[in-house]
């Protein structure tokens, strides 16, 4: 499994969301997720939403997933990840975890900041 652990910064005032095309996270839903972090899966972009400041879009290359992370309301880690390693709670250390490599893999993220007009 391979993955990168950029952490951004937030109001504190738990309004931020995060976003893809298909579901939106509140920042409650990924403390209730606890340590193994809330599971955005099968996308590789997703939006942080802030009430104030720049907003923030991540889009990657050769994830395919994310794992949303805090414990706190003033900061929120948007992990990019190749595999998602936990079911049921558990940590599952499966082949499902291992990327099959043909010599060469490319991963790529890019972070946006970006204001809603």
């Amino acid at each position: 499994m391979l993955g990168y652990h950029p952490a951004f910064n937030l109001s504190g005032n738990e309004t931020e969301i995060c976003k893809t095309k298909s579901q939106e996270v509140t920042l409650q839903k990924i403390m209730d997720g606890g340590s193994t972090a809330y599971p955005v899966l099968n996308t590789q972009e997703i939006k942080l939403i802030k009430t104030k400041g720049f907003n923030i879009g991540i889009k990657t290359e050769g994830f395919n997933n994310f794992m949303l992370w805090t414990e706190v309301p003033n900061m929120l880690c948007i992990e990019p990840i190749t595999a998602y390693p936990y079911t049921e709670g558990e940590l599952q250390l499966s082949k499902k975890l291992f990327n099959i490599s043909n010599r060469k893999d490319y991963f790529e993220v890019v972070i946006t900041p970006f204001k809603i007009i």
